[in-house]
């Protein structure tokens, strides 16, 4: 199954060459991620036909806080996220929050979360084994 990331200008095409593509009807799946409030609850999904470029309509994939930006295991189904917020359990700072990635719907099942232990989390990124993600936070003028 290839992926597709979408984070407000960001758009990145995911899934590598060892990964077997998937059958034309289906589609990539495109995520965005957004900034909650009253009219967002989460990340969204959609699925993109390469063959003409349709995109389905976006469908809310799991709720979550300001998922503000997204990232791609490079070999599992899991999914990243920063959660731009202000506070986490009480304390100061946002957080990055993982999700299984069902490849059929679409969906995604929260794993857990931990904080970006600093302001503002901006961006992530995981390596290529897959064993870490950094997160940049942007308000905190950090990395972890």
């Amino acid at each position: 199954m290839k992926y597709l990331l979408a984070a407000f200008s960001v758009v990145a095409a995911m899934g590598g060459p060892s990964q077997a593509p998937p059958p034309r009807a289906a589609g990539s799946l495109v995520y965005f991620g957004t900034y909650t409030g009253e009219h967002s609850k989460g990340i969204y999904v959609a699925r993109l036909d390469g063959r003409t470029g349709a995109l389905t309509s976006p469908e809310l994939a799991v709720e979550t806080r300001s998922p503000s930006f997204l990232a791609l295991h490079p070999t599992r189904d899991i999914l990243y996220a920063v959660n731009e917020v202000n506070e986490v359990d009480g304390k100061p700072g946002g957080s990055v929050t993982a999700f299984t990635v069902d490849r059929t719907t679409g969906r995604l099942t929260r794993i857990n979360s931990e904080s970006s232990r600093g302001g503002g989390p901006a961006h992530l990124v995981v390596d290529q084994t897959g064993r870490n993600v950094l997160v940049a936070n942007y308000g905190g003028g950090s990395v972890a």
